[in-house]
């Protein structure tokens, strides 16, 4: 029986090099359905979580950074300094590698799913935090985001918990959403486009 050419060395080779800039695509698609519907997160980390699952560690982690360093580069110019949130997508990467790894990203176990998202969210929502207070002064002003931020300066009457808590509640929930919707995603994939293996 013929192998397919997925199957073989150079097909693998060419699929793996296809996967980085599918990655960095499709977080871009989802980042700017995100701000078109005005939602309270960016889902700009499942296509880094969704090629760590079938294509590996590297997948995800260069087509995440490949999606950073263009949307820092050449969308975000008003600061030069957007390319730092790729340190966001290098530790989703490598967080759902080792969650993927110990059986914890499943459709099939979404009880645990559910815990590996919120444990990528909150762990990236202190990495974030950490970066708008150094880049940025600690304030975020997208626009989808604004209603958590109000509500909690409101209830606070502080600039700084209303930053912070919007952070935590926020990211968390694009976690849930995003890790959700790429272990979806990679269930149905057929086996010939998974490179990656638990």
């Amino acid at each position: 029986m013929a192998k397919s050419f997925l199957s073989t060395t150079a097909g693998k080779r060419i699929l793996f090099l296809l996967m980085i800039p599918i990655v960095a695509i499709l977080n871009f698609v989802a980042v700017k359905v995100a701000i078109f519907l005005k939602i309270p997160f960016f889902l700009d980390t499942w296509g880094t979580s969704l090629g760590v699952m079938a294509g590996g560690l590297s997948v995800g982690l260069v087509g995440g950074i490949l999606y950073n360093l263009y949307m820092g580069f050449f969308v975000w110019t008003e600061n030069p300094n957007g390319w730092i949130w790729a340190l966001v997508n290098i530790w989703v990467a490598f967080s759902v590698y080792f969650l993927f790894k110990a059986g914890w990203v499943n459709i099939r176990k979404p009880g645990k799913l559910l815990v590996s998202s919120i444990i990528v969210g909150i762990t990236s929502s202190v990495l974030i935090v950490a970066i708008l207070f150094a880049f940025w002064g600690g304030v975020e002003t997208y626009e989808g985001v604004l209603p958590t931020y109000d509500a909690l300066l409101e209830a606070t009457g502080s600039k700084t918990v209303a930053a912070v808590g919007e952070k935590f509640i926020t990211t968390p929930a694009d976690q849930i959403v995003s890790l959700f919707l790429a272990a979806i995603v990679f269930s149905a994939l057929p086996k010939s486009l998974i490179l990656g293996r638990k």
